[in-house]
């Protein structure tokens, strides 16, 4: 053996990636008395895939759609993706590097299997928590809308290249910052209420309730009945995870002018990203965000997301 099996195992890689690392090794050229350098030289026909290989998978937002896209090398010949044994349907057609699917509803393990030979498995990690806005305003009025997330991530670290060379060592890593893919039971809930008397002729009160679902892109969103969504990525542990959801609600204001139909927003006085720290087991951590005006108090809060399905330490990558 040239070198130790590498912990975790080493996922699959073409023959171009095993051999420049045979080479940067120095293994592609003989020790003894007669030097001979090893040489590949491709003949007639194909190479053959042995076995697929999974490097990430990612989501990508274009438009109003959202799908996932699985980065890797599993040849022409077609085959299928598999979430917990189950196939996906793929977008578009079969692609020897790129695979598009539609967005699971849920996550688990990830596999593409070709000619029977499976890839390495791959754990899509599947986060649930909230985001709650709330608008207090003067007396008893009050406005709030509270968005429950559940969204997907590949944060498994994985191998760029066979073995190692000059620039990245012989170890997974984490990389960029992974995209999350919004899942299709993420929605919302509003409500306004309360009345605040100025005096015995004038006042203002807030009220309305509803819920909608959230979406992957703003661009779908409808304010007619509420509507919203967003998206983010997650970093590495000790890192952070930059959440970017908006929403917005309809609302009745009467005062003394009349009723009107307004709307209000969790972009109001939050516009900025929401930026949760990555904590121990990848748990995306709560916290609050405040702002005061003259006469309303915005706050802004998320629970603790708690992932499901974390990358198995001892896979192939």
């Amino acid at each position: 053996l040239l070198r130790p099996v590498p912990n975790p195992p080493q996922r699959p890689f073409d023959w171009e990636l095993v051999f420049y690392d045979l080479d940067f090794r120095g293994a592609a050229v003989s020790k003894g008395k007669q030097v001979a350098r090893m040489k590949y030289t491709q003949l007639k026909g194909d190479l053959t895939m042995l076995v697929p290989t999974i490097e990430f998978a990612t989501f990508v937002t274009k438009g109003t759609e959202q799908t996932m896209s699985i980065q890797g090398h599993w040849g022409t010949d077609p085959g299928e993706v598999l979430l917990n044994g189950n196939p996906l349907p793929l977008v578009g057609a079969w692609n020897e590097r790129t695979l598009t699917t539609k967005v699971p509803s849920g996550g688990g393990t990830l596999q593409v299997v070709v000619n029977g030979l499976k890839s390495n498995p791959v754990q899509l990690t599947e986060y649930s928590g909230s985001i709650t806005y709330t608008e207090t305003g003067q007396g008893t009025l009050k406005k709030r809308i509270t968005m429950t997330l559940n969204f997907l991530t590949d944060i498994h670290k994985y191998r760029v290249v066979s073995g190692a060379n000059a620039v990245w060592k012989d170890e997974p890593l984490f990389w960029l910052p992974r995209a999350i893919g919004l899942i299709a039971n993420s929605n919302a809930t509003y409500e306004a209420s309360g009345k605040y008397k100025r005096s015995s002729t004038d006042s203002t009160m807030w009220s309305g309730a509803g819920s909608f679902a959230l979406t992957a892109s703003l661009l779908s969103a409808t304010t007619a009945g509420g509507g919203g969504g967003g998206g983010g990525v997650v970093d590495d542990i000790g890192k952070s995870a930059m959440l970017t959801f908006i929403a917005m609600a309809p609302y009745t204001l009467t005062s003394i002018t009349g009723v009107h139909e307004e709307v209000f927003t969790t972009a109001s006085q939050f516009a900025q990203p929401i930026y949760a720290e990555v904590g121990s087991g990848y748990v995306l951590k709560g916290g609050t965000m405040t702002a005061v005006s003259s006469e309303i108090t915005y706050r802004l809060d998320w629970s603790d997301m708690t992932p499901k399905y974390l990358p198995d330490p001892s896979a192939p990558r």
